[in-house]
C-alpha cells in the first residue's frame, strides 16, 4: 500500500509467514539505502559514465565491421533490450526481503538467493565473477596497449601490471556522490579526446565512404560484442538503484542513459570509420592506436584517455 512494511507472498513464489521485507519508500517498493542518496542526474551521469569506458575506443572497428546500417539495427535492439531488462532487473530488486539482502554479498545475489536459494545465489555469483573478470581485463589490455605504443620501452605485460593497481584503487570508492563527479570528469575526457582524435582524422585522410559500407557487413557480431560489453548498466543498475533518493525516476534514468549512450556509440563509431577509412593500415580496434607519438598533444590526450 505504500508504506509500513509487508507480510506474507513475496516475489518468485517464496512465502514469508512472520519475517518483515524491505521497507517501502515513497511511491516505490524499493529496498533503499539510507547513506549516500544521490539524486536522478548523479544517477544518470554514473550510469552513461559506466558506459563510456574502453569499449569506445573500438566502436570505429566496429563500426567498420558491421556496416553503418547494421550498426544502427544493432543499437536499436540493444537499446530495447537493455531497457526492458532493466526495468526487470528493478522489479526484481521490489520483491527482495530485506533479511535476505542482510544474508547474501551483494544485491544481485541475493536476488539469486531469494528466487532458487543457495543454487541461485551460486549461479548470479559466477555470472559476475565472469563478467567483472572480462570487464578488468578488457580494461587493463586496452589500456596497457595504449601505454604500450607510447612507451615501448616497458613492454605491454609490465604496463599489465603498473595499471591493475589503479583500475582496482579506482573500484573502490561508494559514495556515489563522489563517483558522479569523477564520472563527469571521466565523460568530458572521453568526448574531448575523440574530438582531437576525429581532429586529426579530418586533416590527415580524406572521406572516402563506398556504397557497400553503408549496409551490412558480415562480421556484424563484433559490433554487437562491443556495443554490449561497452554498455554494462545491468550490472551498475541495481546499486545505483539502491541509493537513489527518488526511485520512481528509475524509468526515465534507465531511458534517458540507454539513448544517449546508443546515440553517442554510433556518433563516435560512425565519424571515426568514416575519417579512418581511408587510411592504409585499416581502422585498429584501439582507435588511439591512429594518433602519432611524435607530437605532445598526442600524449596528453592518449594520456588523459588512459
Amino acid at each position: 500500500d505504500g508504506g509500513g512494511k509487508v507480510h506474507g507472498k513475496v516475489g518468485f513464489g517464496v512465502q514469508d509467514e512472520e519475517e518483515p521485507i524491505l521497507e517501502y519508500d515513497g511511491k516505490e517498493k524499493a529496498l533503499v539505502l539510507e547513506d549516500t542518496k544521490v539524486g536522478s542526474l548523479a544517477t544518470l551521469v554514473n550510469i552513461v559514465k559506466n558506459g563510456l569506458t574502453t569499449g569506445v575506443l573500438s566502436m570505429p572497428y566496429g563500426m567498420n565491421e558491421a556496416g553503418v546500417l547494421g550498426a544502427a539495427l544493432c543499437l536499436v535492439v540493444l537499446t530495447i533490450m537493455q531497457y526492458v531488462g532493466g526495468i526487470q532487473i528493478v522489479k526484481c530488486i521490489r520483491y527482495v526481503r530485506g533479511d535476505t539482502f542482510k544474508k547474501s554479498c551483494s544485491l544481485w545475489t541475493a536476488i539469486g538467493l531469494q528466487a532458487y536459494g543457495l543454487a541461485g545465489e551460486g549461479v548470479v555469483l559466477g555470472s559476475l565473477i565472469v563478467t567483472l573478470v572480462g570487464v578488468i581485463a578488457a580494461q587493463l589490455i586496452l589500456t596497457a596497449e595504449t601505454l604500450e605504443n607510447m612507451v615501448p620501452a616497458v613492454g605491454f605485460r609490465l604496463w599489465v601490471l603498473i595499471v591493475g593497481f589503479p583500475v582496482l584503487a579506482l573500484s573502490l570508492p561508494d559514495d556515489l556522490r563522489a563517483v558522479a563527479i569523477m564520472s563527469s570528469a571521466g565523460i568530458v575526457v572521453v568526448l574531448g579526446a575523440y574530438i582531437y582524435i576525429f581532429y586529426f582524422g579530418f586533416i590527415t585522410f580524406e572521406v572516402n565512404i563506398e556504397d557497400g559500407d553503408m549496409l551490412f557487413n558480415k562480421q556484424l557480431a563484433s559490433f554487437v560484442g562491443i556495443a554490449a560489453f561497452s554498455d554494462g548498466v545491468g550490472i551498475v543498475l541495481p546499486p545505483f538503484y539502491q541509493r537513489m533518493s527518488k526511485p520512481h525516476h528509475v524509468r526515465s534514468v534507465l531511458l534517458s542513459s540507454q539513448l544517449i549512450l546508443s546515440s553517442l556509440y554510433f556518433i563516435l563509431g560512425y565519424i571515426g570509420f568514416m575519417l579512418f577509412d581511408s587510411d592504409s593500415s585499416g581502422i585498429p580496434s584501439n582507435i588511439l592506436l591512429v594518433l602519432p607519438l611524435e607530437t605532445f598533444d598526442s600524449y596528453i590526450v592518449q594520456s588523459a584517455l588512459v
